[in-house]
């Protein structure tokens, strides 16, 4: 299996596009908290609670196989914009419902559920990317890289969540995911990603 060859200006490409998908996975799992946060306050039921996560990982681990088979077959940048675009429209749906009083529990469910398909597309787009976007030399750091990503995300969300949601309305912290996403789409649209 041959690499393309990465040119001299390969840092700026890998690090913008690094910086926007890292941002984007921040902001939606912040997101995934505050909704999280919601139906438990809201509700206080533990079923809720279950049925929400249940909603946001069971797509995500059932369309996950295809989806890097996708990553494997199709454009992967593309396929990152296109994840990141209906999960950023999936948050705006829920913003205007929250903003207009309007929300139900079951729209918070199929909009986490769609958002957790996207990710079962995004991710492994994701990854498979890094090694087109690095010299064969960068390539065990920009794994290394992408792995730290995922414990600080981890780590990290939920008290920004929490933050989140004590300096604004609810509907407005949803709005981070949306900004973020965009961050994870505009470098996507002005570097290209080499395919194999």
């Amino acid at each position: 299996l041959e690499y393309p060859e990465v040119s001299g200006n390969w840092k700026v490409r890998y690090w913008t596009i690094f910086i926007g998908q890292s941002l984007s996975l921040l902001g939606s799992s912040l997101t995934q908290f505050i909704l999280m946060w919601w139906i438990t306050d809201t509700t206080g039921s533990i079923l809720y609670l279950a049925m929400a996560g249940t909603a946001a990982l069971l797509p995500q681990a059932l369309l996950s196989p295809l989806g890097g088979v996708l990553a494997d077959r199709y454009n992967r940048r593309f396929i990152m914009m296109i994840s990141d675009a209906i999960s950023a429209l999936c948050m705006i749906v829920l913003i205007v419902l929250f903003l207009t009083d309007s929300i139900a529990l079951w729209h918070v469910f199929v909009m986490m559920a769609i958002r957790g398909a996207m990710q079962a597309f995004q991710s492994p787009a994701s990854a498979a990317s890094t090694a087109m976007l690095v010299p064969k030399s960068f390539i065990t750091r920009a794994a290394g890289l992408n792995q730290m990503l995922q414990g600080v995300t981890l780590i990290a969300s939920a008290p920004l969540g929490a933050f989140a949601m004590s300096i604004m309305p609810l509907g407005w912290a949803l709005g981070i995911d949306v900004i973020t996403a965009i961050l994870a789409i505009v470098p996507l649209f002005i570097f290209t990603i080499p395919q194999i």
